[in-house]
Order: C-alpha cells, then structure tokens, then sequence
C-alpha cells in the first residue's frame, strides 16, 4: 500500500506567502520504471506565480484595464474597496467608479455576484 502524499508550506525569507510542497511517494509501478532511483515526486505550487495568472486569465476574460485587474485582484483576496482605496492611495470614488466598471463588464449586479464571476474565470 502506498503511503499518503504529504503537504507543508516553506516560509520565505522575504514574508511574501509561502510556497506549498506535496512530498507524493511513487507507486510501486513508477519506482519500477524509475529504476529504483527516485522515492517520491516534490510538487511545489507558488501562490504568487498562481495568482498573476489567474489575474491575466480574469483581466482577458473581461477585457480588464490594469486599475480594473488590480481592484479585482483585490477584491478576490478579500479586500474591500474602502481598504484597497486607502492601500493604493486613491479616492474612494475613483475606486468604485472601477468597480462600476468590473461589474458591467463581468455582468454582475453585486459585489458576491461579481467576485464569484472573477473567480470563475
């Protein structure tokens, strides 16, 4: 029987979000076929890289401007748009006439509506 796969996150030096690591022990059949030379597989998901993609997939999804991707990035991670105002330094109405925008475009009447759709993308 083969074991279980294990996951843990190694934090990085500089704070930015850990990476996850999957250590997958190979099947029998693949430590065969590997010669005996490899044990398991070590998977490594980096959050960051994940995110810029799936900002790119959402920012052509909806035909995004990059204030608009930035705000969408944002409002997916949890952030609402009064705290991404102030994080960026910008008026409160500069960011919801963006969010305005995300809304029409993703065709979203509210804010769980539109960041569901977000994430679908």
């Amino acid at each position: 029987r083969m074991a279980a796969p294990r996951a843990f996150e190694a934090a990085r030096p500089s704070g930015a979000p850990a990476l996850r690591l999957t250590l997958k022990p190979l099947s029998s059949q693949d430590l065969e076929q590997s010669g005996g030379e490899a044990a398991a597989i070590l998977l490594v998901r980096d959050p960051i890289a994940e995110a810029g993609r799936h900002a790119q997939a959402v920012q052509d999804r909806f035909n995004l401007t990059a204030a608009e991707t930035r705000l969408a990035q944002a409002l997916m991670a949890g952030v609402s748009p009064v705290e991404f105002a102030r994080s960026q330094v910008l008026s409160v109405n500069t960011v919801y006439t963006h969010l305005s925008r995300l809304k029409e475009k993703a065709v979203a009447h509210r804010l769980p509506e539109l960041i569901g759709r977000l994430n679908g993308a």
